[in-house]
């Protein structure tokens, strides 16, 4: 266990793309976390670009400007505001023994990465400070295909990105991505695109080719973990050379336009993992930071002997021999790579 004179600041950094559905998420740790006695707070970008551009709009300083300048005045002031909030909560004093999650409510492609850390790094003051990735876990592989004769691949599955895509284009009024036909699906594809040969394994988040990295992952299951999903091929297909095409480019609005259609008349559904799964993950990473009370590890271990000694009695009954029932560690937790937004 750590000290109780030991303060530490836990920044987490979603590396997700939009539609993934980061409550599932958000919620229960915050919970979890303020019900294990330590701080929590969260800084979402949604919000902060909202407040940017109602600042910007109703300062008569910008009234003439035009609509593209109010915008790029807009995302100045969001950044600014952004930087603030973030080193306002990084900064905050702990008394011995206290611990800060700070949460950032924003998806964080590969090319943010290096920004993300500086501006951490910059904010941390007088705090110790970890950064952790907040991951998707998921059973099935990360898409990869043939292109030139060279692999080309991402850290997401097919079946997670169709996942998001459903999630986005069921969106009404929705704050930053809302559903809009073939127009949300190129967004998400130039999401994707950014995590091209991207790996987000917690081995290769630790050492970057930027020289900076993660201190640990955070891996959290965003799709059901036993629905078994079966995407048609032609589905895969039309991704695959939608993805082998750049951004604004005829071919590449051309898929955008089949996968949608595709899309819709598929009729696939998916199902989100309950949030006792998503809490079981959670303790795990509370655990693993050894952050987690000595009374709630003996609450997790109770039930897990008990299912094991059930389970023992059902095979003697059966003349069977007894099966042991291996604990889940992180190296049987399957992960896929990442894409952005």
């Amino acid at each position: 266990m750590f000290s109780k004179r030991v303060r530490k600041v836990y920044v987490i950094v979603p590396i997700t793309i939009p539609g993934m559905n980061k409550e599932l998420f958000f919620q229960p740790f915050e919970r979890i976390v303020k019900g294990q006695g330590y701080e929590f707070s969260f800084i979402a970008n949604k919000l902060i670009k909202k407040e940017a551009q109602d600042r910007v709009s109703n300062n008569p300083k910008y009234r003439r400007l035009p609509m593209d300048k109010l915008k790029r005045q807009a995302d100045f002031l969001a950044r600014d505001i952004f930087q603030e909030k973030l080193t306002y909560l990084i900064q905050k004093k702990l008394q011995p023994g206290q611990h800060h999650f700070v949460y950032i409510e924003k998806n964080h492609p590969p090319g943010s990465w290096k920004k993300t850390f500086n501006l951490i790094t910059d904010a941390s003051g007088n705090n110790e400070v970890e950064i952790i990735a907040l991951v998707p876990l998921s059973t099935e592989e990360g898409l990869s295909f043939t292109f030139n004769q060279e692999t080309v691949s991402f850290p997401f599955s097919t079946e997670l990105f169709m996942k998001c895509l459903d999630t986005v284009q069921k969106r009404k009024d929705h704050e930053t991505l809302s559903g809009s036909g073939s127009e949300s699906v190129g967004v998400l594809l130039e999401f994707l695109d950014f995590y091209k040969d991207i790996s987000i394994d917690e081995k290769s988040l630790k050492k970057t080719k930027l020289k900076c990295g993660f201190d640990r992952a955070v891996y959290i299951p965003f799709m059901s973990p036993i629905q078994k999903i079966v995407i048609p091929p032609q589905i895969k297909e039309t991704l695959i050379n939608a993805l082998q095409y750049e951004k604004g480019s005829p071919e590449r609005e051309k898929y955008s336009e089949d996968l949608n259609s595709l899309y819709e008349n598929s009729n696939i559904t998916f199902e989100e993992p309950d949030e006792e799964t998503v809490c079981e993950y959670i303790y795990d990473f509370l655990e693993s930071l050894q952050l987690l009370k000595k009374s709630e590890i003996q609450n997790r271990i109770k039930p897990k002997e008990q299912e094991q000694t059930k389970v023992s009695e059902e095979n003697k009954s059966k003349n069977e021999p007894v099966k042991e029932i291996l604990p889940i560690n992180e190296e049987n937790k399957s992960t896929t790579e990442s894409l952005t937004l």
